[in-house]
């Protein structure tokens, strides 16, 4: 194997103005066909600036960045700022069998080498010219519960006349799945391919609402009359997180006194598919009210069960007699979770306050009277 030799000149040292990443850095290829790498580049570094961008590659191995049709040789990048790169590998035609590296090298505009990449191609010993081949460049893909993930294949007929293909697959049960063409809507089971053709398919599964956090498998198969292939994908589920509050009684309203305390409850429900942790337990409430609960923090709540609080809310002394709306929270802000309750609350005047008010009614009948009795005599 030999690699295009590159001239580094690399400053032990110096801090560090960009990072280059991929979430795959190894792939396999079923075929001497084309390969893409999601490269990201950061600027790490405190001011923006500007990155050369070279590939080392082996051989007569075609390669090149790009975003979309452009094919990109330097990057400017704000500080913090982040950008994806598609890098395309193509082998040549008849390379053997084995494991090829190529190494990504960034540059400031000094030519200092900030940051490498090394990533790796494998090909497998040549397959037979006939058949069915399909195979997915990114077979493992992360969603959550509920989500749909698309997986594109690429499915080539490699016969010497034309071929109908069939598609099926095996899933976990109340998942859902279709192929169709690609950039097309229809839904299909079978497609035909001419000799030679090569052609991508999407498959588009769903997984129920509920499904439980792990790792999925689903087998594609690829068949025709006389040659059948299989890929493997995966779909690694992670938790689904929600959160809803619920009175303990039904009921969203309830009398209070002025100046009284007047306990309710609530439950907070985790109607994910994850565990939460840390919810905070707030309120919104009438200027001078008073609301506790017996926790304003959440440490654990497991996947599809409930935790009552309990709380006690007191009017102002002076409130007037009517009804008020108090809001309960729950929120976590880490992962941007937040749900409300509203509650009316009618406050009621006490006893004495209704005495009062009748004793004054009564003072200004009597007023009335007297007058109409002095004014009656003149």
């Amino acid at each position: 194997m030999v690699l295009l030799a590159h001239s580094l000149t690399y400053v032990e040292g110096l801090e560090q103005r960009v990072k280059l990443s991929t979430p795959f850095p190894s792939v396999e290829l079923k075929v001497a066909q084309q390969s893409i790498f999601k490269i990201k580049i950061q600027n790490v570094g405190a001011d923006e600036d500007s990155f050369n961008l070279t590939v080392l590659s082996p051989l007569g191995w075609e390669t090149s960045l790009k975003s979309g049709a452009l094919v990109i040789k330097s990057v400017y990048l704000e500080a913090g700022e982040n950008r994806e790169l598609d890098l395309e590998i193509i082998p040549p035609a008849g390379e053997k069998s084995g494991v090829y590296a190529f190494t990504i090298n960034a540059f400031s505009k000094d030519g200092v080498l900030q940051d490498s990449l090394s990533m790796k191609v494998g090909l497998p010993l040549a397959v037979v010219q006939s058949g069915i081949i399909i195979s997915s460049l990114l077979p493992s893909i992360e969603a959550a519960s509920g989500e749909s993930v698309e997986f594109r294949l690429n499915v080539i007929n490699k016969n010497t006349y034309d071929e109908l293909i069939f598609f099926t697959a095996s899933y976990p049960q109340g998942w859902v799945m279709t192929f169709t063409p690609s950039y097309e809507t229809v839904a299909i089971r079978s497609l035909e391919f001419a000799p030679s053709e090569n052609q991508v398919i999407v498959a588009k599964i769903t997984s129920p609402a509920g499904a439980t956090p792990g790792t999925y498998k689903i087998d594609v198969v690829a068949q025709a009359e006389e040659f059948k292939e299989t890929v493997s994908l995966t779909v690694f589920i992670i938790g689904k997180y929600s959160v809803t509050l619920s009175p303990t009684n039904s009921m969203v309203s309830f009398d209070a006194e002025q100046g009284k305390p007047t306990p309710f409850s609530f439950y907070v429900n985790n109607t994910g598919t994850a565990p939460l942790k840390d919810i905070s337990i707030f309120s919104d409430k009438p200027d001078g009210w008073d609301v506790k609960f017996d926790t304003t923090t959440i440490s654990t709540i497991s996947a599809k069960s409930v935790q009552e609080v309990r709380a006690v809310i007191t009017p102002l002394q002076d409130a007037i007699p009517g009804d008020y709306v108090v809001i309960i929270y729950c929120s976590n802000y880490n992962l941007g979770l937040s749900f409300n309750l509203n509650y009316r609350v009618t406050v009621k005047g006490s006893i004495a306050w209704g005495y009062l008010g009748i004793g004054i009614i009564v003072i200004l009948i009597g007023v009335v009277f007297l007058i109409y009795r002095r004014l009656g005599r003149r």
